[in-house]
């Protein structure tokens, strides 16, 4: 039986374009519903969502700003320069 080919498309948009477009979708189907449960559950996805994508920007932006070969070296045991 031969093996089945895997998907190997890419999505559209970059992870925090997509991240970004998660969030404000949430957030207006929230708006468009009445008070309760499942509007309060989209919004804290919204909130939850722009989260990740902050901490996705630090950590995109300290491996920018971080000097060649300070990686692993330059830690102490617990990870932390």
């Amino acid at each position: 039986m031969p093996k089945k080919k895997r998907n190997r498309s890419r999505p559209a948009g970059s992870f925090e374009d997509r991240l970004q477009k998660f969030a404000d979708d949430a957030r207006s189907a929230a708006r468009k519903m009445p008070p309760g449960r499942d509007r309060e559950a989209l919004m804290k996805k919204a909130r939850q969502t722009e989260a990740v994508m902050e901490v996705s920007e630090m950590l995109t932006r300290r491996r920018i700003d971080a000097p060649l070969g300070a990686d692993r070296e330059s830690c102490d045991d617990r990870g932390e320069v």
